[in-house]
């Protein structure tokens, strides 16, 4: 595995585990709290986690199609809904507008 690719693979498994972290938290404190209206906090507050997360990884990662080799970045909400393995997503190419299961690879930027 390249050292960059590593490097970003390890702050994501930190922010997970800092986002989970907070998110128990959370809902140890907001959920038995006026009982509706603590849920609903916790509930938003665990949607943005997830988004902030899946925001860095979308800006953070490229992706390399097995057709035609081009690397390419998605949009957050593909990001988020796009099937995936370990390190491959279902994704569209944007050159030869083939679906298939690419890559993930560091973004160099």
């Amino acid at each position: 595995m390249p050292r960059d690719r590593y490097r970003i693979e390890m702050r994501m498994v930190f922010y997970i585990i800092v986002l989970f972290a907070i998110i128990s938290i959370g809902g140890i404190f907001l959920g038995g709290y006026k009982w509706p209206f603590g849920f609903i906090v916790w509930l938003a507050l665990a949607a943005v986690a997830v988004f902030i997360l899946v925001r860095y990884h979308s800006r953070h990662t490229t992706y390399t199609c097995p057709e035609c080799n081009e690397n390419f970045r998605v949009s957050t909400l593909i990001d988020l809904i796009s099937p995936h393995k370990s390190d491959e997503k279902y994704l569209r190419c944007p050159r030869c507008s083939k679906r298939n299961w690419c890559k993930e690879t560091a973004n160099r930027k």
